[in-house]
């Protein structure tokens, strides 16, 4: 539970619910799987138990295929199948072992798939930003919005599809960010507003917000408002100059004036797989991963799977040592 995390913090950020409908939906259940956060039934700290405990056989003097046969015998006996593969091609012993149905955090239906082609296309608009059309935007918002509180996919690394270290501005209300250019961009200025506070009434309460951004927001927010006023930027400078230090103020009127160039301030521009001519090589590791990852894959390649040395893990599973 919490994975590995004590109690005294996990309930931090964790809650404890009395509604099942909480606690079993979809949502819950993969970001508990992730990341070990999201809402817990009352039933796992209550003093009542539906079952006796029963401690776990004492493993002393029994050796690793033994250990694996306790493992999964009672997965065998309730009738999932047992996929293993030895993965010791890095001079260690190591061996991956999936069960259908069990090992997945994803039930892989028909929404799921439609749900991972979606995110392909997120992907294409995202490395192209710069040039996406109002319709690609639009899905994008969308799809923002729907995963906003999915653990581990609520970043724009993510969205991007790319191992990009997350240096985007707002740090964790980056994303929200992102909607707010999106609407800026689309001309939907009251949508823009609406995101910009919601920023804000997360950001205040937050240690490690840096004043400066929260002020920077509410001048953004105030000059949406004023634009949708029709305000030319001779009286908005006027209205807010005292507000406002004029180096933000200046800065915001520079960068939003132009909705049609507003990626441009705030998104380099990839340029995948190219990437010696991609700006965004310097935050991408990508080409750190590809070489270890095609090593692997020679190292896989190089060594096939051989079902006649598989036999030899397999045939002790039957047998439940004590």
């Amino acid at each position: 539970m919490f994975q590995g995390t004590h109690l005294k913090y996990a309930s931090l950020v964790n809650e404890i619910t009395i509604m099942n409908t909480v606690a079993d939906s979809e949502l819950n259940l993969q970001n508990i799987v992730k990341v070990g956060v999201g809402s817990y039934p009352t039933e796992f700290f209550g003093g009542d138990f539906s079952y006796s405990f029963q401690p776990f056989p004492a493993i002393e003097n029994i050796n690793n295929q033994n250990l694996v046969a306790r493992l999964l015998n009672p997965l065998i006996e309730s009738g999932y199948n047992v996929l293993i593969r030895d993965n010791s091609i890095l001079d260690f012993p190591s061996f991956q072992i999936v069960i259908p149905g069990f090992s997945e955090i994803y039930a892989y239906s028909l929404f799921r798939m439609k749900e991972k082609r979606s995110h392909d296309k997120v992907r294409k608009i995202m490395r192209n930003i710069h040039s996406a059309s109002n319709e690609e935007l639009s899905l994008l918002a969308v799809y923002i919005q729907y995963k906003k509180n999915y653990y581990n996919e609520n970043s724009i690394p993510y969205l991007f599809g790319l191992p990009l270290k997350d240096k985007f501005r707002f740090g964790s209300e980056s994303l929200t960010f992102l909607l707010v250019l999106i609407y800026i961009k689309l001309d939907k200025l009251t949508e823009a507003i609406k995101y910009i506070q919601i920023m804000l009434n997360i950001l205040i309460y937050s240690k490690t917000t840096e004043p400066e951004d929260v002020t920077y927001l509410r001048c953004l927010r105030d000059y949406l408002s004023a634009r949708m006023d029709n305000k030319i930027d001779k009286e908005i400078i006027g209205c807010f100059s005292k507000v406002y230090p004029h180096k933000i103020l200046k800065e915001i009127i520079i960068r939003f004036k132009d909705n049609s160039k507003i990626f441009n301030h705030f998104f380099l521009k990839s340029n995948c797989w190219d990437c010696k001519n991609c700006e965004l090589s310097k935050d991408c590791d990508y080409l750190k991963i590809e070489e270890i990852y095609l090593q692997i894959k020679t190292l896989k390649k190089n060594d096939p799977i051989d079902q006649s040395k598989l036999k030899v893990y397999f045939q002790n599973f039957q047998t439940w040592s004590t």
